[in-house]
């Protein structure tokens, strides 16, 4: 959500991320619970560029609002005073990471890649346009295209 600029290349790959990340643990069955994330502003040059944000995401029509103080307790009473107020991004999902990884995993296995799970990438690098990861393991070295 912290993309710049919808022409930027960085936002189509996060919103195409969101919506691929929620179909996935949908898919797979992946306890998964929409939260949204909560930029808290403490001091007033934070509080700028936390209403510069609300605006980002008003322009890329995202959904996101402004949090006052008494909102933001509200919302979370446990956080130390002081807060200037917040943007709420809606959206955001929590899944507990290594399930994540384990569901990816699985379904990488189901649609018939070969799990190394004792091998070590001993180098990444670019070639052609793609990702050329070396690995050693017990199976010998290898070199993987992604």
């Amino acid at each position: 959500f912290s993309a710049p600029d919808r022409e930027f290349v960085e936002f189509p790959c996060l919103k195409h991320g969101e919506d691929e990340n929620l179909r996935f643990v949908q898919t797979m069955n992946v306890p998964h619970r929409r939260s949204g994330a909560i930029y808290v502003a403490w001091t007033e040059a934070e509080r700028l560029t936390a209403l510069r944000l609300l605006e980002e995401h008003t322009q890329k029509q995202t959904p996101a609002i402004w949090l006052n103080p008494p909102e933001l307790y509200q919302r979370e009473p446990s956080l130390g005073a002081g807060a200037r107020g917040a943007v709420l991004v809606d959206g955001e999902i929590v899944v507990e990471p290594w399930l994540f990884a384990v569901a990816q995993a699985l379904h990488a296995r189901q649609n018939g890649a070969k799990l190394r799970l004792q091998s070590t990438v001993t180098k990444a690098y670019r070639k052609s346009g793609c990702w050329q990861l070396d690995v050693s393991g017990p199976d010998g070295p290898v070199t993987v295209s992604a």
